[in-house]
């Protein structure tokens, strides 16, 4: 799948926060950076008015499903009820289902404090790009840093102005359209980070 990808868009990220916070190493401080109240630039992304606590699933990112969800999940998409989690410093926190045909599913938790402005702030150089219904309220893109397999299919969703979250469907063969599955995974996720508190 393109776990590779995944990494490249939140290397991506945190390097665009980066690049964006330059300014502020030396010397006076922009009127930007001494107004508090001036709002963040989204790139064209949506605010997020009720921002989602993800703070306790990066540490533990197999938990952003739980065994019942997983268990429905796996029953209508094959992606399997245990999950395999990494963390890989700068870039995302994630966890990967496979199921018993090598269809699998992930959720990563990309670091550098983007959130969906970055994803927006790309969309011209995105081979893929298309605004999803939000889930429950919260912003949703479909996108792909590649060329996009007809098994596949990735949503970024905003949790928050400075934190998304990607998931990802990938079935080598199958009747399930990859779009309608990964919104269904992401849909979950919501839940359990509403739930949460």
């Amino acid at each position: 799948m393109r776990t590779a990808t995944l990494g490249v868009l939140a290397l991506g990220a945190a390097a665009f926060v980066l690049t964006s916070c330059s300014g502020s190493i030396a010397g006076t401080p922009t009127s930007a950076e001494s107004s508090p109240s001036q709002t963040k630039e989204l790139h064209g992304a949506p605010h997020v008015d009720k921002p989602l606590n993800t703070q306790k699933f990066k540490t533990d990112p197999c938990s952003v499903l739980t065994p019942e969800q997983l268990k429905s999940l796996s029953a209508s998409l094959d992606i399997g009820t245990t999950g395999e989690p990494e963390h890989r410093r700068g870039l995302t926190d994630k966890c990967t289902w496979m199921g018993s045909t090598s269809t699998m599913a992930d959720v990563g938790f990309l670091q550098g404090g983007g959130g969906l402005s970055y994803i927006y702030a790309q969309r011209k150089e995105s081979p893929v790009f298309e605004v999803r219904p939000p889930i429950d309220g919260y912003p949703v893109v479909h996108e792909a840093g590649g060329p996009e397999r007809s098994g596949d299919c990735r949503v970024v969703i905003g949790a928050s102005d400075d934190q998304a979250i990607a998931v990802d469907y990938s079935q080598p063969s199958g009747d399930v359209k990859p779009c309608d599955a990964v919104t269904k995974v992401a849909t979950e996720v919501v839940r359990t980070l509403k739930s949460a508190g």
